[in-house]
């Protein structure tokens, strides 16, 4: 574990979390995401690799994949 716990935990842990939550904070605020249309979802499949992947069916060589929008907010 990156931070751990414990007497030796990381004191920097609670200034990163606030640094990926102003981070995550920028981009929601900016850019609005949004799931693909149902057409591209069906060609994902859910893969059991120690933990579930979404990948594209067939295409097995371009490793993991999640189609997502993102467009700019005006």
């Amino acid at each position: 574990m990156t931070f751990s716990a414990g007497l030796r935990a990381c004191i920097g842990w609670r200034f990163a979390v606030m640094e990926l939550q102003a981070i995550m904070f920028g981009l929601l605020e900016k850019f609005e995401f949004c799931p693909p249309a149902s057409g591209e979802l069906d060609e994902i499949q859910a893969v059991p690799f120690g933990l579930i992947i979404p990948m594209k069916r067939g295409k097995w060589k371009e490793g993991k994949q999640m189609p997502l929008h993102v467009k700019t907010r005006k």
